[in-house]
């Protein structure tokens, strides 16, 4: 009994020492996913979005320390974010538009999603990447996302927002979608503002919903 004892004794201190090693890592852990911005407030509605979304590496701030999140996000921004969620395959950065020079940081980016149909360019030939993205060419861009990825894009219902004449032909199934999926909100109860910009904390959001959605691993 003597030899059992110390066996078990002996055994309960190696497992409070693996314990005991084990607390930095998990802490470390926890330390990527704090908030680095001064201009994110933790009681945001955006607040777990931005942060996971960054430690993520999908967004980055504006500087190390702020991200802006009233800032209009552009085309050229959803974009990238997608690019990066696929891993940022490899991509000719010349493209037929004559506004992406090969230098700018979405050139791959924009490559690789006309190549896949997740977007499309403007008449004139352009695909004007620094314009503000309007919240149901998000959805739109998102919904073509969802689609390439082979994931199921059902329908919900918008007949509860009195703007819902104004979403456009292209963005209608997208719209009803992002809606029934809960990755768009209204601006408010019976509003969806589809024409309004997306701003950069919105777009953390609608990702972030996309994600938990679809349960996609980051």
């Amino acid at each position: 009994m003597t030899i059992l004892r110390r066996r078990m004794t002996a055994l309960l201190l190696i497992l409070a020492c693996m314990l005991t090693l084990c607390a930095p890592a998990f802490a470390a852990d926890s330390l990527q996913a704090e908030n680095p911005f001064t201009d994110v407030p933790a009681d945001a509605y955006y607040y777990k979005p931005v942060v996971e979304m960054t430690a993520a590496g999908l967004f980055s701030g504006v500087t190390e320390t702020t991200f802006c999140p009233n800032m209009d996000m552009s085309r050229g921004m959803l974009v990238a974010v997608l690019y990066r969620m696929e891993g940022s395959p490899e991509a000719d950065p010349e493209t037929k538009y004559t506004d992406v020079s090969p230098t700018q940081y979405y050139a791959k980016a924009v490559a690789w999603a006309d190549e896949n149909r997740i977007v499309y360019g403007n008449t004139d030939g352009t695909f004007r990447p620094n314009a503000a993205i309007t919240r149901e060419q998000y959805a739109a861009i998102l919904y073509r996302y969802a689609q390439y990825r082979g994931f199921q894009t059902p329908l919900g219902s918008i007949s509860g927002f009195t703007d819902a004449r104004d979403v456009q032909n292209y963005a209608l199934f997208p719209i009803r979608w992002a809606v029934g999926a809960g990755i768009i909100r209204g601006m408010t109860e019976t509003t969806l503002n589809p024409k309004g910009n997306t701003t950069r904390a919105q777009g953390a959001s609608m990702l972030y919903r996309f994600i938990t959605y679809y349960k996609l691993a980051i």
